[in-house]
């Protein structure tokens, strides 16, 4: 068949009376291969194998696709995650000065005391915001 010695040596190990081979690509490079092989006697494959396999092959080609793509939706997704972490954060940090700033223009406590809730209820999104003050005993 015109094997290299390797090859020869390989189909040896395996105890391959008969086989067939399809390539399996993942974009222009070679990621694998899909083989069937015959140990128990020599065989001859149907066309209908021989066919089935490059099938097989295409498919589990399209598999690997829609992983590789799957894995950069994914990592798009993560990076837009920390994004909107990140532009939550900001947001937060402006309302936190902006509460700070109404914070100083009063001397007022019920002023600052309701001002610092409103702007909490409203950052956190929550129902009620409460300052509980203790007394002194």
């Amino acid at each position: 068949m015109g094997h290299a010695d390797c090859q020869i040596q390989l189909l040896e190990q395996f105890q391959a009376k008969a086989y067939v081979i399809v390539p399996l690509f993942q974009g222009e490079n070679l990621w694998g291969l899909l083989a069937a092989y015959q140990n128990s006697a020599p065989r001859h494959w149907q066309e209908d194998e021989i066919d089935l396999l490059p099938q097989i092959g295409s498919q589990l080609t399209l598999a690997l696709q829609q992983l590789e793509y799957l894995k950069q939706v994914q990592a798009q997704s993560a990076q837009l995650a920390k994004a909107a972490e990140r532009e939550r954060m900001i947001e937060r940090q402006k309302i936190l000065a902006a509460i700070v700033d109404k914070i100083r223009g009063s001397l007022d406590i019920e002023t600052i005391f309701c001002t610092t809730t409103e702007e909490v209820q409203k950052l956190l999104q929550a129902d009620r915001v409460i300052i509980y003050r203790f007394n002194p005993d």
